[in-house]
């Protein structure tokens, strides 16, 4: 809401984010080499009488699996030079890797898993192993769920840094649709949908998302007052204020709340009080919203030049749907 566009990208990539990202790779590619390297060794030991076989296939798993981990890493990130940076929950910019490097992991592992708990229940002789793998098996097919629901959100978001809103809006539906995916990631989809219809100007479509992503949402609730706005539901516009205002996020969207406040301000109470407001809740970052209300309520004479962003917002669907905003277009 704060831009025309939902997702920022800086230009440069902290140094941080790579060795974190080799840390993760290596890690995973390493346990699925041990629990792979266990399993045959287990096997092993359990049908051919080869003492020590599980510990030392799973320490050459390790090696292995880690040295096929980094020849991956390497790959990927040759190829993902070619995709657009992306702001993480952080605020950093980077490029995520991948859902495939960690893919791999989790097919490997999974089924070493099981073949150990079948292994350690036949050689002890009690079920207690085979419940204890299944359930690590399956905690890691819950890690393998998450991996690919925030692939399918990161490729969404690249498509949108790329130009292209009509894939980026296609590959999002399909995820908020989504049985195969995570809650957080389908109710990512549906905020995000939500940010573009706003964009767009569409206020009815943006309700349609944000009433699937619930009110816990700070995002949801200020997206859901702009779009009353839009469909000229003052008094729901006021309800879903107050809700984002006592919400924990609050202080996340405190800048896309005001300016929120100053329209609804303005067409409750005229433009004089809105005026008042607005120019008592400007700051140094305020949302290209905030200072295109500013330039429609001051008089005449206005600048001759506008910054970029208020350019952008008032060429957008949402700039043209706001008639408070005609008299600064023209």
């Amino acid at each position: 809401m704060s831009a025309v566009g939902p997702w920022d990208t800086p230009l440069e990539e902290p140094a941080s984010a790579a060795s974190h990202r080799w840390l993760s790779v290596l890690g995973a590619w390493g346990a699925a080499g041990a629990s792979c390297g266990s399993a045959v060794g287990g096997l092993l030991q359990m049908t051919q009488g080869m003492a020590g076989a599980s510990s030392t296939f799973g320490a050459a798993g390790i090696g292995l699996g880690a040295l096929v981990g980094a020849a991956a890493l390497v790959v990927e990130r040759r190829r993902a030079e070619a995709r657009p940076l992306l702001v993480d929950a952080r605020g950093q910019a980077s490029r995520p890797l991948h859902g495939l490097l960690f893919a791999g992991p989790v097919v490997v592992a999974i089924p070493s898993l099981l073949v150990l708990g079948l292994v350690a229940t036949v050689s002890l002789g009690h079920a207690a192993p085979a419940v204890a793998f299944g359930f690590t098996a399956f905690a890691v097919a819950w890690a393998g769920l998450r991996v690919w629901s925030t692939h399918r959100f990161t490729v969404a978001l690249e498509a949108v840094e790329l130009g292209d809103l009509p894939q980026a809006r296609e590959r999002l539906a399909g995820l908020a649709r989504a049985w195969v995916a995570t809650r957080s990631a389908r109710a990512a989809a549906r905020l995000n949908l939500g940010m573009m219809a706003l964009q767009q100007g569409e206020g009815r479509e943006a309700l349609r998302w944000y009433d699937e992503v619930g009110a816990a949402s700070a995002w949801a609730q200020a997206g859901r007052a702009l779009a009353c706005l839009l469909v000229d539901d003052l008094d729901a516009a006021a309800d879903a204020l107050g809700a984002a205002s006592a919400s924990p996020g609050a202080r996340q969207v405190q800048e896309q709340l005001d300016a929120v406040r100053v329209l609804l301000v303005w067409r409750s109470d005229g433009p004089e009080t809105a005026q008042l407001l607005a120019r008592r809740l400007a700051s140094p970052v305020a949302t290209p919203l905030h200072r295109a209300l500013l330039l429609a309520l001051d008089p005449p004479p206005r600048p001759r030049s506008l910054d970029e962003e208020v350019v952008a917002l008032l060429h957008s669907g949402l700039g043209r749907a706001l008639p408070e905003l005609a008299s600064v277009r023209t």
